[in-house]
């Protein structure tokens, strides 16, 4: 069972690294997946307002149970996007932090016209790994990331607010290694949305990359918000 004091313990530990790394305000979404309706109780009450669910079924679920809650915290989709789960996006989500084709901006701008709804805030997706199995717009396809900067730029569907990555998987690197490629994923990332920034003529607030094995070095690297579950929660089973 999930107790609120071991959370609160393991969130506090948590602001001491970050404070130990960097002065500037970090935002922490608290990454919830398979866990019980009951963790955004124990999110909202420690001030945890920032929720990641990776898949959208879930999430739906889970704020429906939890209805009272869901305009007091703020619901992050985190996990790939299938295109038959966009319809629900605006219902359940603050925002979409893994938009990461033409296909999904096109859904959600339909969606918009036909229901007059207000724009979607997102983030575009990164492949920054070079690992297949991951999604996001492959780093060496980069000019497929800055074609649909300028198209959500010039969209009133959605508001772009920053990029989104996930660092290299740590069981198939070696532990110098894991560090010396995670950074570089991180760096390249902050590279490309300096150079979206520099398109589109403004600054994008938001950064979000790395997560409980990987989340100070991200920091680091200029991340502006963090994705940690089991650094909070404990291990899942």
């Amino acid at each position: 069972m999930l107790e609120k004091e071991t959370v609160y313990k393991n969130l506090a530990l948590t602001r001491e690294k970050i404070s130990a790394v960097t002065k500037r305000e970090i935002t922490i979404v608290a990454v919830t997946k398979t866990l019980p309706a009951s963790v955004y109780e124990i999110c909202y009450e420690l001030g945890l307002n920032h929720i990641g669910e990776n898949k959208i079924q879930e999430l739906k679920t889970k704020t429906e149970e939890k209805q009272h809650l869901r305009d007091k915290l703020i619901f992050h989709a985190i996990g790939h996007l299938q295109s038959n789960k966009v319809k629900y996006l605006h219902q359940i989500a603050n925002c979409l932090d893994t938009l990461a084709s033409v296909e999904i901006l096109k859904i959600i701008e339909n969606l918009k016209e036909k229901n007059n709804l207000k724009p979607l805030p997102v983030l575009i997706q990164i492949n920054s790994s070079h690992e297949p199995q991951k999604s996001g717009i492959h780093i060496d396809n980069l000019d497929e990331a800055y074609k649909l900067a300028e198209l959500c730029e010039n969209n009133t569907a959605v508001k772009l607010e920053g990029i989104f990555t996930i660092g290299p998987d740590p069981s198939v690197l070696s532990e110098n290694k894991f560090e010396l490629e995670t950074r570089k994923s991180f760096s390249k990332t902050r590279e490309i949305k300096e150079q979206i920034e520099k398109q589109i003529k403004r600054n994008l607030p938001r950064l979000s990359m790395g997560m409980s094995s990987d989340y100070l070095w991200a920091i680091e690297e200029g991340a502006t918000e963090i994705r940690i579950g089991s650094t909070l929660f404990g291990a899942r089973h």
